[in-house]
């Protein structure tokens, strides 16, 4: 059997220099980087690792065996593949007596495996027997999965045709320390938000006019931080939203900072038709607040918080980040109780990554590293007991303690986009600069993507250009070919 085989070989190489064997020709397409964030898992146990690969024959019908259901539901070089990572996890973990939550199962969207299988037939007991023996996850973390799958997958599908629209705002007043996406800072309503803003909807105007026969049934205005527009700008903008989707079931603003939010802009967001605002804490920490570059205080944001209330705001989702720099599990819990006291429609609870582009170097956050990935399994017995339930979740590389992220919301709060673009079965048609539209082929289970450039100043003075491409582009997709480099 390839299983013992390999786990034998790993086991015998105490310098940490794996040498991976491969079962015949099946395995040779095994993607090195997966092994290769495996053995990230353990890189902060002070183990020297390397990884050399080699490819040797044998017969993979014995990892398929091994595997509960992948007959059914992977190829058999995906079987192969995880029969590897999940030696190669539990290698290291016998030796460095680690053994991080989630297991060898490495992926960015762990639930979509689960709704696989619950799509397959698969029962109960047969999913989590599937978990524990394929990717050694934790009871906590397979938990977490169960109470999410059901309303997950109430509304993942979209009717027909439908698709999801993005909108894309990469601009704000600061850059906060740990942010990695690419974004310009500007003052609020300044001449670069009215520059981006005009052409921002020249590309909406010509990629919802691409469908003419399609319909939105969600949209996500996000960034950056896009209540840096004016309450004019807003609202020209959601008005144009409006126009251009007509069956919106949902409209979700990100109103990130308080700094960014007077009256008249939360009640501009209300009557241009937001049903849906995110008030991002992060922390409620003003120590943490200030060392990462936020420039607001937690006495500011419950201002913001109380006037979105009286401007007629009934949905309101939170972020909160465990991880920021020298925060500790005291004050990161009193973040969520502070916020839960509040009453907010929706929590979302992030993990802090540890990103290149970002002003915190990643290696820092590993000095006074948190255990995260428990906190976020209290965390939920403690939304639980105010009746928030999870409903989505995703994992990101290099997130601290290997932790994941997960939206948590009061029945029938749910965010549907948010659900949508995580479970992959529905397109997502992006405006913006820097963002992704996702065409979803049902038929064959499949996305193609179409990526705008990320200059923000380049897409605003080429527009025009940016517009043609982008068509020409959903033509070649739509007919079959690929898209374009």
């Amino acid at each position: 059997m390839i299983y013992p085989a390999v786990a034998n070989i790993l086991r015998q190489i105490y310098n940490w220099d794996m040498d991976i064997s491969f079962v015949n020709e099946t395995a040779r397409n095994i993607h090195v980087s997966s092994l290769i964030e495996v053995a990230d898992l353990f890189k902060d146990t002070g183990a020297d690792l390397s990884i050399r690969v080699t490819a040797l024959g044998g017969d993979p019908a014995a990892a398929v065996a091994e595997c509960c259901g992948y007959d059914t539901v992977r190829s058999e070089a995906d079987a192969v593949q995880y029969a590897v990572k999940k030696a190669v996890f539990e290698m290291l973990s016998s030796v460095t007596g680690s053994h991080p939550a989630w297991g060898s199962l490495t992926g960015v969207k762990p639930l979509k495996i689960m709704v696989q299988l619950k799509e397959k037939g698969f029962d109960a007991e047969s999913i989590r027997q599937y978990f524990r023996r394929n990717f050694l996850i934790s009871g906590a973390k397979l938990a977490l999965l169960e109470s999410c799958v059901d309303t997950h997958m109430k509304l993942l599908y979209p009717h027909g045709d439908d698709y999801a629209l993005y909108v894309h705002i990469p601009l704000c007043l600061s850059k906060c320390s740990y942010c990695s996406f690419p974004s310009a800072v500007t003052s609020e309503g300044s001449d670069l938000c009215g520059e981006y803003l005009s052409a921002l909807i020249k590309e909406l105007r010509a990629v919802c006019g691409y469908f003419p026969s399609r319909k939105a049934d969600c949209a996500y205005v996000g960034g950056g931080t896009p209540s840096i527009l004016s309450s004019e700008q807003s609202s020209r903008l959601l008005e144009e939203i409006g126009v251009l989707c007509r069956d919106l079931k949902e409209l979700t603003f990100e109103a990130g900072r308080a700094d960014t939010l007077e009256r008249e802009k939360l009640e501009a967001l209300r009557r241009s038709g937001v049903t849906r605002i995110s008030l991002n804490p992060q922390t409620t920490d003003n120590a943490t607040l200030e060392r990462i570059g936020r420039r607001v205080t937690h006495e500011m944001f419950l201002k913001t918080f109380g006037e979105a209330r009286s401007a007629g705001h009934d949905n309101i989702n939170c972020d909160i980040i465990y991880g920021l720099e020298d925060e500790r599990e005291e004050s990161c819990f009193r973040s969520l109780s502070d916020i839960m006291d509040l009453s907010p429609e929706s929590i979302t609870l992030h993990t802090l990554c540890k990103k290149r582009t970002s002003a915190i170097e990643g290696e820092s956050l590993l000095k006074k590293e948190l255990p995260v990935a428990g906190m976020m399994d209290t965390s939920r017995l403690m939304l639980a007991e105010r009746g928030y339930m999870p409903y989505y979740l995703y994992r990101q590389k290099n997130a601290v303690d290997n932790a994941e992220n997960t939206g948590y919301a009061l029945a029938g709060a749910e965010n549907i986009y948010n659900i949508r673009m995580m479970g992959e079965r529905q397109s997502v048609i992006s405006a913006g600069a820097g963002s992704t539209t996702k065409i979803y082929f049902s038929g064959e289970d499949r996305f193609e993507n179409i990526y705008n450039i990320k200059n923000i100043r380049l897409y605003i003075d080429t527009i025009d250009q940016v517009i043609e491409k982008k068509l020409r582009t959903l033509d070649r997709v739509l007919s079959g070919g690929r898209q374009e480099q």
